[in-house]
């Protein structure tokens, strides 16, 4: 299983946000950097552990979108039992 470890201090805005997870995540160039494109992304990978660290300074941060995001992550998690999400 792959681990990918995405750092909360990174995302200080939406586009640092998309870039890094984009980046750490390796995902194509044409990644659309919103919610739904990393939902598609996400919803195509199989046996992935991501680990956010410094989940507190995104939040702080990206205030409602990082909830947003988080969401994003843990709802993929739910459906899919292959992907593993934890916040540090």
């Amino acid at each position: 299983m792959d681990k990918i470890i995405l750092d909360g201090r990174k995302m200080t805005d939406k586009t640092a946000a998309h870039e890094h997870i984009a980046e750490m995540m390796d995902f194509p160039q044409w990644y659309g950097n919103n919610l739904d494109a990393l939902w598609d992304m996400l919803s195509e990978r199989v046996e992935l552990e991501i680990e956010l660290t410094c989940a507190a300074a995104m939040l702080n941060e990206l205030g409602t979108y990082g909830c947003r995001l988080l969401s994003c992550f843990f709802d993929a998690a739910a459906e899919n039992p292959r992907i593993v999400f934890t916040v540090r």
